[in-house]
């Protein structure tokens, strides 16, 4: 699926360049007077073809007016209003914006790949007196994993024995190893400077720490294959599954603002928490709120299900501030931060 989403992501970013292209030409060609008006027309209309798509998703789907609706507007009014240079032009510099921002998420995307990579695979596991390397998958739970010098720690644990200088800086951002000895906790993808550590096992693979935090940076900003339509969408939000029904609750205090079905999200709960912050907790099966209720962080507000555009039973999370999808893992880690330090 991933070669998949990469050659339509070419294609369709090839075409961007192309009618990136056409349109300035035609606005110099035509400002030299080497081209038709027409023909500028047209160009100009190839160009509004992705920004008004936009607009129009964005407008059926989020019930929300985006840049692109006022970008169309304003080069159609420059264009009947017979500054055609200026609206060709004004155009070409838009298109070339969008370009750049796709590109920088082409980026974002290619550093979680490299993320991805450095999760080991395997682990070298003391087992009946004798060191085996195994399979990740295969490793159990409360088993000893050895790491030496150099090398990264492939499981979440407890230090059983030994002393290390561990590089933490994947999972804390810390620039300065940290000492870790007997009955201190250690984290997959973290590395050894140092020493060498023999390490209990408390959690492996997918639930590691560091796969969490993967997931989750992948889960709020994406872009994949739409499940329905095949091609490459953005995904912007959080997705959590669970079983049918289970509770849903509120993540921060408000009011609610929206309760109902939206178009593609299914039964949805939006609830307004002040200063242009808002939360959306989509497809649904039941919803326990009504709008204008006021709800308190942690109260229930609903049921998981797989109503609209879904596949299977999950949650879909969404932050939004000032109008604008914001990554839900910024907010998440700053709860995780403040609850560590309410509780010292």
């Amino acid at each position: 699926m991933s070669e998949t989403i990469r050659e339509l992501s070419l294609r369709q970013r090839w075409f961007e360049i192309a009618v990136i292209v056409i349109t300035g030409s035609a606005a110099l060609l035509y400002w030299l007077g080497l081209l038709a008006l027409p023909l500028l027309y047209s160009a100009v209309a190839l160009g509004l073809v992705p920004l008004v798509r936009t607009a129009v998703r964005d407008l059926v789907r989020e019930r929300k007016i985006g840049t692109e609706l006022f970008i169309s507007i304003a080069t159609a009014i420059a264009m009947v209003g017979g500054e055609y240079v200026a609206g060709a032009v004004m155009l070409s510099i838009i298109l070339i914006a969008e370009l750049i921002a796709d590109l920088n998420s082409e980026r974002a995307r290619a550093s979680i790949k490299s993320l991805i990579a450095a999760i080991p695979q395997t682990a070298l596991v003391r087992r009946d007196g004798r060191e085996a390397s195994i399979a990740i998958d295969d490793v159990k739970i409360g088993e000893i994993v050895i790491v030496r010098a150099g090398e990264r720690i492939p499981v979440d644990g407890t230090v059983a024995s030994g002393n290390a200088s561990v590089n933490q800086a994947p999972i804390t951002g810390e620039s300065v190893p940290v000492e870790k000895r007997t009955d201190d906790q250690v984290f997959a993808g973290t590395v050894v400077d140092l020493g060498a550590l023999d390490v209990r096992v408390n959690k492996r693979g997918k639930d590691t720490l560091y796969s969490r935090i993967i997931t989750l940076v992948e889960s709020a900003q994406v872009v994949r294959l739409d499940p329905f339509t095949g091609h490459p969408a953005y995904h912007s939000g959080q997705d959590f599954s669970g079983g049918y029904m289970s509770p849903i609750y509120a993540t921060a205090p408000g009011v609610v603002s929206f309760t109902g079905v939206r178009s593609g999200y299914g039964n949805t709960i939006e609830i307004d928490h002040g200063r242009g912050f808002k939360t959306r907790y989509a497809h649904l099966a039941a919803i326990s709120v009504a709008v204008g209720q006021r709800v308190g962080v942690g109260q229930k507000i609903g049921g998981m299900g797989s109503t609209g555009r879904s596949t299977g039973t999950h949650l879909h999370y969404e932050v939004w501030v000032n109008g604008r999808a914001q990554n839900p893992l910024r907010f998440v880690k700053a709860g995780d931060y403040v609850q560590q330090n309410t509780q010292q």
